[in-house]
């Protein structure tokens, strides 16, 4: 296996949601979604 010592910046952003034209989504509050939904399952993709 080849290894490598070549890495990205480390600049605390995410590449893919820099990138993603729902950066600026406003989600709803904490409060309405617990009034909503009994589960709420989350993906995290590539993150």
């Amino acid at each position: 296996m080849k290894q490598t010592d070549r890495f990205p910046e480390a600049s605390g952003k995410n590449g893919w949601f820099e990138t993603s034209r729902y950066k600026n989504h406003q989600f709803n509050s904490v409060d309405e979604i617990e009034r909503s939904y009994d589960y709420v399952v989350v993906g995290a993709g590539f993150g």
